[in-house]
């Protein structure tokens, strides 16, 4: 009988498992806690007692690097191909024959610094973590302009760590995450888990998911104000409850009221801001939006410039219409208010607050722009020592802009 106990397989594997626990422990490589140094022994060789091994808790990787997508072009909505876009103390990328670029920046970096031949040069603050790509628009160049000085943008020091719950009460994932004044975003994990910079230690904390369930409405949530117990380091935020949202529907249309498609619309309020684009028959349209006051601009497309309109958000769904404003050829005259001409005087067109366009008269102080139709302002200086030359008056209908004399 005991010649045939070998011959069953439990115990040929029970003999070989042995074997192999006598081999580890004579090379001393067998460990109970993996990643810890075994305890010293006491005087007499006695072991130091049993050691509790207790998991860690893997931490969430923070990137460091993260690439920033966008696109570059002018205030009339034409793409700029070349333009620089850089880090401060390292090289530029450059935008492609459709204007957009990648850029890759340090975790704890914000500015970036964007150029183009012929425009104004720009430093921006990209919303890392955002749902939508960067949008940059550079406005053409006047010879008065100065150096654009860089910002001083200070890193945040505080970080929050939250969970946000949908409208049954369980964790919300995919939710956008963000606070008044700050320039991040954060995206809820599968348990509605979320780590986002903050601004101070008393944010707002604004949720949006467009794509939740609520009847195409998305959902949204606003806190209060918060006090954190400090202003450094990782804090933990309470929980965030969602409610059923609102969405904004929209149709862009030219000058003539034709609807255009490819369009980028800017729609910001309530500490939200967010681009979308305009699709078929030019309709858009934005969901999980908290109510309140927002702006809907259009960034402007292939010469036509964006016209923002004001929407107040106070019921499930809100329509509109938004409009581009066409432009025109103007040739205008510039005379002093004795009617002298003002000669080779610089002239620019601004739309809204944007410079659109900018242009030198000639010796009789005539010039020619491209500007929107209604609604411009001018701004005016000499040639020489590039002096303002407040505006007195345009009358469009004779072409004429009267500046005041020096």
């Amino acid at each position: 009988m005991p010649a045939d106990l070998w011959k069953r397989p439990s115990i040929a594997v029970v003999a070989c498992a042995v074997v192999v626990v006598a081999v580890f422990a004579a090379r001393g490589e067998l460990g109970i806690a993996r990643g810890q140094a075994r305890p010293a022994p006491v005087a007499g060789g006695a072991a130091a007692g049993p050691v509790v091994v207790r998991a860690e808790r893997a931490g969430r990787p923070r990137p460091d690097a993260v690439h920033v997508r966008g696109r570059v072009s002018d205030t009339a909505g034409f793409l700029l191909v070349g333009a620089e876009v850089s880090v401060p103390g390292k090289a530029a990328v450059r935008t492609d024959a459709d204007g957009a670029f990648v850029a890759t920046v340090a975790a704890t970096e914000t500015l970036l610094l964007v150029r183009a031949p012929g425009h104004r040069a720009q430093w921006v603050v990209p919303a890392l973590g955002s749902p939508d790509g960067l949008f940059v628009r550079l406005e053409p160049a006047a010879p008065w302009d100065a150096e654009p000085k860089m910002p001083a943008v200070a890193p945040p020091a505080l970080t929050g760590e939250g969970i946000v719950r949908g409208l049954d009460g369980k964790p919300l994932a995919g939710a956008f995450v963000t606070a008044l004044g700050a320039a991040a975003w954060s995206r809820t994990d599968e348990i509605g888990r979320y780590v986002l910079p903050l601004p101070s230690p008393n944010p707002t904390l604004v949720v949006h998911h467009p794509e939740a369930s609520g009847d195409g409405r998305g959902q949204a949530a606003r806190s209060a104000p918060l006090e954190l117990p400090r202003d450094t380091g990782t804090v933990p935020l309470p929980e965030i409850a969602t409610s059923i949202g609102s969405a904004l529907r929209g149709t862009l249309r030219d000058e003539r009221g034709n609807p255009v498609s490819g369009v980028a619309v800017q729609v910001r309020g309530e500490g939200l801001t967010r681009v979308i684009e305009s699709g078929v028959s030019g309709m858009f349209r934005l969901a999980g939006l908290w109510p309140g006051r927002y702006e809907i601009l259009p960034l402007g497309h292939r010469g036509s410039l964006g016209r923002s309109q004001q929407v107040v958000v106070d019921r499930p769904y809100v329509d509109c219409d938004v409009r581009l404003q066409a432009t025109v050829e103007r040739r205008l005259q510039v005379l002093d208010e004795a009617g002298a001409p003002v000669a080779r005087a610089h002239v620019a067109a601004t739309f809204q607050g944007e410079r659109c366009a900018v242009a030198q008269a000639d010796g009789d102080g005539w010039a020619a722009l491209r500007v929107a139709a209604t609604d411009t302002d001018f701004e005016v200086h000499d040639a020489d020592e590039l002096q303002a030359r407040p505006v007195r008056r345009y009358d469009g209908d004779h072409g004429r802009l009267v500046v005041a004399r020096p």
